[in-house]
């Protein structure tokens, strides 16, 4: 029978082996079925099917995968301000687990020899050429936003934009539910891909405090305690720049679309 292959007849190192042997998928297993009887117990995720699953669980580790999203925004709430008609909120995600070590000293290195000495890289004032970098040349300028970019394009992250256009609401309410509406949306039409990270953190300055408030009770409500929420600014994270990179290239391309662009664009 195969129970008498890990008989033993000494306490020797076989022994020990046989023994890992059966301890190991006990243990794999257990940890399983807590892990995931721990989240339907939350009740901030669905309960899945145990056996479905239980192989992906296998081959993801014992420690699953940490979720990073750094989030920035772009624009106003001035309802009557037509220069910016629209309102505009990037996320980027970025799964821990892909290094962005190489792709840092790529960027610190370019920035580097083309002498760039600004505490970080904030693209608005790039472009129009206010400070930090008011002292720039377009020359100079062009130079930093192209070594920018393409430290974003070498970049092991996604990222997604939500928009509202001020002119189709009546008051700042009605565009704070219209963002609640659409993260949710987002979120939930993917919770299957966010279910496979144990943590995902939530990098954002609290420029707008409603921003704050629907980031909190949205994200909250559907990750519970796995979400750990930050305050963090521009000049410690470089993907924080990446987001506010996305959203002013987004505010810019609506302006061009709608025939509206700035002197600097």
């Amino acid at each position: 029978m195969t129970a008498r292959s890990y008989e033993f007849k000494s306490r020797s190192g076989d022994y020990l082996i046989q023994k890992a042997k059966i301890a190991f998928p006990v243990f794999l297993f257990m940890l399983y079925y807590r892990q995931v009887g721990h989240q339907a117990e939350q009740g901030h995720v669905p309960a899945i099917e145990p056996e479905a699953d239980l192989w992906q669980f296998l081959c993801k580790g014992l420690v699953l995968s940490i979720l990073s999203i750094h989030i920035d925004e772009s624009g106003n709430l001035n309802l009557s301000n037509r220069q910016n008609p629209t309102y505009c909120l990037a996320m980027v995600f970025h799964n821990q687990d892909d290094d962005i070590s190489t792709e840092l000293q790529f960027l610190n290195k370019r920035l580097s020899d083309i002498n760039c000495d600004v505490p970080f890289i904030h693209t608005s004032p790039l472009i129009r050429q206010d400070e930090p970098f008011a002292h720039l040349s377009g020359y100079e300028r062009k130079k930093i936003f192209r070594a920018f970019a393409r430290f974003v394009e070498l970049l092991p992250i996604t990222y997604t934009t939500f928009q509202v256009t001020k002119t189709f609401y009546q008051d700042n309410k009605q565009i704070e539910v219209a963002f609640e509406h659409q993260i949710r949306n987002f979120i939930e039409e993917r919770l299957e891909y966010f279910q496979g990270f144990e943590k995902i953190v939530v990098y954002y300055d609290c420029g707008q405090s409603f921003i704050s408030r629907i980031l909190r009770d949205t994200l909250g409500k559907i990750f519970g305690s796995r979400m750990d929420f930050r305050t963090a600014y521009q000049k410690d994270y470089r993907l924080l720049q990446v987001a506010d990179y996305i959203c002013t290239l987004e505010q810019s391309k609506i302006r061009w679309d709608n025939d509206n662009p700035t002197k600097s664009e």
